[in-house]
């Protein structure tokens, strides 16, 4: 699709609020300082030592393990400490996308194609936002082993080049076994039948992992995420033109 198309195509942005927008978890009544220790637990990496005593591996926070065999500790004390009855670090609420109290930094051409989506984890089986249906989203989520099979369900129609999702959160991680969101993609025009997609497909296409850090730091961080994901959908519908995206699409 030409950049032009590419800037006439309807964005649906799926923003989560904790850890994403705002340095803090309501579910879980962490504050500013709790929510981004409970952040920084997932970005640091280390590994078991000959004792199997931790050993850190990196001193740079990164959202991806900086070598083979490397463990984030958050899901190293998660798997040792946590319950399938106790919520994660990020709940499921969702807010309009606020920015140190402005809307999200969008420039007027795309705020005019923009959607946010507000909802809540695993909105089907649960109606409302009250707490209790969040605290049972996130038990949802628990009782998969914090797997995409009981993540929050995102449906992709690369069929349709006229709308372009982009989910952020920052609990979506390239490990299927330990992120957030389920994707689903209409593999065939016309078909109602979804097939599950690995994240790694949809990485920086329609999933943005996000970066607390930089978010805080950078205020056109959104921006430049969107920019990247444009780019990135553009060469993921040839690719699908093409054959088959999870066959071709390494996110390269």
């Amino acid at each position: 699709m030409s950049g032009r198309a590419a800037r006439r195509r309807r964005l649906v942005l799926h923003v989560d609020l904790n850890n994403t927008v705002v340095a803090a978890d309501a579910v879980s009544g962490q504050g500013p300082r709790a929510a981004l220790n409970s952040f920084l637990s997932t970005v640091t990496w280390g590994a078991a030592g000959p004792a199997g005593e931790w050993q850190w591996v990196s001193d740079h926070p990164s959202l991806g393990p900086p070598c083979p065999g490397a463990v984030s500790y958050y899901c190293r004390t998660r798997r040792t400490s946590t319950t399938t009855s106790s919520c994660p670090p990020s709940s499921a609420s969702w807010t309009p996308c606020t920015v140190r109290g402005g809307r999200l930094p969008l420039s007027a051409e795309p705020l005019a194609r923009t959607c946010l989506v507000f909802s809540m984890l695993c909105t089907m089986p649960w109606r409302g936002s009250t707490p209790s249906s969040l605290a049972c989203g996130m038990w949802r989520w628990a009782r998969n082993q914090f797997s995409s099979q009981g993540g929050k369900p995102l449906w992709i129609d690369p069929h349709d080049p006229s709308v372009h999702h982009i989910f952020f959160d920052d609990n979506i991680r390239l490990d299927d076994t330990d992120t957030i969101v389920h994707p689903q993609v209409f593999s065939e025009q016309g078909s109602s039948s979804p097939r599950c997609a690995p994240t790694s497909e949809l990485y920086d296409i329609c999933l943005v992992q996000t970066h607390l850090l930089e978010a805080i730091a950078d205020e056109n961080y959104f921006l430049r995420c969107v920019q990247r994901c444009e780019e990135n959908y553009d060469r993921y519908l040839a690719c699908t033109e093409n054959g088959s995206p999870s066959q071709l699409w390494d996110g390269q």
